[in-house]
Parts: structure tokens; sequence; C-alpha cells
């Protein structure tokens, strides 16, 4: 059995079995996702586009038509949401301090897919927002979208296995030396919305905000984070015994629940209607996923 691992599926894994199972082996999606995914996922292609040189105009018009398909399909409820999450993607993006990507070299986003450990068929694979060079040393890239702020970010990403899998993966698939990980940060609004206020106006606020020189430096942020070769070490030895906690699982049928993970950043786990049911209504199913494609 060939099994392929990423940070995320890893992660569902240990944050609750029943959750990889809906999502990663049978294959499930949701259809409607969530705001904090959207506007991550679009500004991530935003800079996937920028350094692959694609002109200012078109990565503007890239972000009105993510919205504008999204507000095609969207409910009512929705459609607010999507209104104000596309100011904030093009707050976001026309106010950034581009003046700070300035690197010796850059390779835009990379694929990896590296065998875990000694594992026969075992895989851990991803793909890094690139990999840039800075007085003369290598790092990988990443952009994040976050509510928290610096100190909060910084603990968090000083810990994360998603950089040291990251870091492992680059490693092993070009064995080049890497120094860490370094986070270009856009923290997310913390506007609250009046009562009174429209969708629309309530959007142009946090356009507005983002343009404001006094809250460059809450709204943006460079951090740089570093990995030992023993934190490596570390983290493939716990990619090995989770790999062998899956094989017996699929092997099983074991998939247990962890309902403290059913809210998590103030969201519904999307397969939170489905899991308690042993054969979920096959019609709800199907208005709520669709299968990823192999």
């Amino acid at each position: 059995m060939v099994l392929n691992l990423s940070y995320s599926s890893a992660a569902d894994l240990r944050s609750c079995t029943k959750k990889y199972y809906y999502k990663n082996i049978l294959g499930l999606e949701p259809k409607v996702t969530t705001s904090a995914l959207t506007v991550g996922s679009t500004i991530h292609e935003c800079f996937e586009m920028y350094f692959k040189k694609v002109p200012a105009q078109e990565i503007i018009q890239h972000i009105e038509a993510v919205y504008k398909e999204g507000l095609t399909r969207a409910t009512e409820l929705d459609q607010e949401r999507m209104t104000i999450d596309r100011y904030t993607c093009l707050g976001m993006w026309t106010n950034y301090p581009f003046s700070e990507m300035e690197f010796e070299e850059v390779i835009p986003e990379k694929e990896f897919k590296v065998r875990l450990g000694s594992l026969r068929g075992v895989y851990l694979k991803g793909i890094v927002d690139g990999l840039v060079r800075r007085q003369g040393r290598w790092w990988i890239r990443e952009v994040k979208t976050t509510s928290l702020d610096k100190r909060a970010f910084q603990s968090k990403a000083s810990v994360s296995y998603q950089a040291a899998g990251y870091m492992y993966g680059i490693h092993k698939e070009t064995n080049s030396k890497l120094c860490g990980v370094v986070y270009d940060v856009i923290k997310r609004p913390l506007l609250r919305r009046g009562a009174h206020e429209t969708a629309e106006d309530f959007g142009k606020r946090i356009f507005a905000d983002y343009a404001r020189a006094d809250k460059k430096e809450m709204y943006y942020d460079r951090y740089y984070s570093y990995r030992t070769e023993k934190e490596i070490q570390e983290f493939e030895k716990d990619m090995v015994i989770l790999a062998g906690d899956l094989r017996r699982r699929i092997r099983m049928g074991n998939w247990f629940r962890n309902t403290d993970n059913c809210f998590t950043f103030n969201s519904e786990c999307p397969f939170r209607k489905v899991c308690w049911e042993d054969k979920p209504d096959p019609g709800l199913m199907e208005a709520l996923y669709e299968r990823r494609k192999a």
C-alpha cells in the first residue's frame, strides 16, 4: 500500500481521525469553503503571479475574477461575506510593502515528494510558496494571513511542524542547505462591522484601513524562523510513527471522532453534519460535498 502524507493530512489525522477519513480516504471536499481559506488562497495565488512577473493590473483582475465567480453561486449570507472578503484581499494586496520583497534569487512555488525515513511506500509531499536567496543563504518563503498578533504568530511559527516538514521535504528533494522559513505575514482586519453598515460600506472601510500609513507595521510583518538538524530529525521520527498508526487504521477501519475539534478558530468542521451517522443520507452528502478528482 502506497501512502502519501502531507502536512495538512497529518494535521487532520492528529486532530480527528474521522475528519481524515472523510477528507483523505473518501476524498470529500466541502462545496462551501470558509472565509479564511478563500482570502488566504487568493493572496497565495497573487504572490505566485507576482514572482512570475505577471503585470500588476492582471493580478488585481484575478482578485476581482475570483470573487465575481464566487458571488454567482453564493447564498445571500455568503454574498455579504464574499463582498467583505473582496475588499479585504484588495486592501491586503494593493498596500503590500513590495519594496521589502527584493531577493537575490527567487524560485516560485516548489513541489516535493520524498520517501519518509526508510519506510517502504510512504511519501511526504507538499508545495512551498517558494525558495528565496538572501545574503547568499537559501530560505523557504511562506505567505501567511492571520488574525494573531505578532508575538502570538511568531510563537506558533517557531514550533510549526509545517515549517519542519517543508525543510525536511525540500532538503531531501534538492539536497540543498536551508536556513529556515521566512514568513511574510499579513494580518487580517480587526475592524468590527457597524450595526447599520452594509457589506459594501464595511468592505470599503477595511480597504481604506489597509492604506493607512500608521497601520503598516500592524498589518504587515516578516519573521525568520530557524530549525536545527535535531528538530528535523524529530519531525521524521514523529511522522514515521504517525504513518504506522495510519496503516493500522486503514487496515482495521478504525476512525474515531475528536469533538474538541468540531469547532476551531470559530469555524465548524466541514464534516460535522455527517460524521455522527454510520451511513449519512446520500442526498445530504451530495448537497454538501464533491469527490476530489484522483
